[in-house]
């Protein structure tokens, strides 16, 4: 018998996390930024835009530093 265990992707990652996730997505979206570029910008890291949407959690400090540069480089 199979018990194999499927679980929707969505219900891991916490709410706030889809929140951040969906802003930077429109942030992206709306100013034409890479990914790449976004990530160095926000936090000096290149890959955080793939490792949140990989499901990385963040603390309230880093998603803070993600917000506020979102609010202060507006294109």
């Amino acid at each position: 018998m199979d018990h194999t265990l499927t679980v929707c992707f969505s219900t891991l990652i916490p709410a706030a996390m889809n929140d951040l996730l969906r802003d930077v997505e429109a942030y992206l979206a709306h100013t034409g930024m890479a990914p790449t570029a976004f990530g160095v910008g926000a936090l000096r890291d290149r890959h955080v835009v793939r490792q949140l949407r990989n499901g990385r959690r963040t603390f309230r400090e880093t998603e803070d530093k993600v917000r506020n540069f979102m609010a202060t480089h507006l294109v």
